[in-house]
């Protein structure tokens, strides 16, 4: 395997050689499929792992928190937001693709903003697909929804008429109580 020559190890960045008695072989590393040539070489190593490396949000909270082996989230974004970006990122962005919503992403970078009707939306599911030269396809469902905010005034006596009167704005992300 050290021995200055270009055989089919060289030729895959991915492939592993191993010495053997006498000569050589090459193969694939886990999480990646290939089929071995004439003993030697390796016909292509393909990733095979489709997993997200992370998954982060432009605005909320992802729940559970991120790993790399739960496909489906909750995202509780805070009252009056009106959009929120999802920022996907693949171990190997040369062997892997990534789309939101089926629009292409790059590994790392920031999807088209998910635009999110007011007031008090239905929970919305988005789907974040990765798919690897190899063919594998893993596809993460992130739930997008409001969460909720809980007021109390500082005074909680009977009495006090705490929400006797309330107003809402017309696009639904402003509440007034008196």
């Amino acid at each position: 395997c050290a021995a200055p020559r270009m055989d089919d190890c060289d030729r895959d960045p991915a492939a592993v050689c191993a010495n053997t008695p006498g000569t050589f072989a090459c193969g694939c590393p886990a999480s990646f499929t290939g089929g071995a040539a004439a003993g030697h070489g390796v016909a292509g190593c393909l990733l095979s792992d489709a997993s997200l490396a992370s998954l982060a949000p432009s605005a909320g909270t992802l729940s559970p928190a991120f790993a790399s082996g739960t496909t489906t989230y909750v995202l509780g974004l805070p009252p009056g937001a009106t959009s929120v970006t999802l920022r996907p990122a693949v171990a190997d962005p040369t062997r892997a693709t990534v789309t939101v919503d089926g629009a292409a992403v790059a590994s790392g970078a920031a999807s088209a903003p998910i635009s999110l009707p007011l007031p008090g939306f239905a929970p919305r599911p988005v789907a974040v697909t990765v798919t690897t030269e190899g063919g594998a396809t893993l596809t993460y469902t992130v739930v997008v929804g409001r969460g909720s905010t809980y007021v109390k005034p500082s005074n909680t006596g009977a009495g006090d008429f705490f929400g006797a009167t309330v107003a809402l704005s017309s696009d639904g992300s402003t509440l007034a109580v008196s």
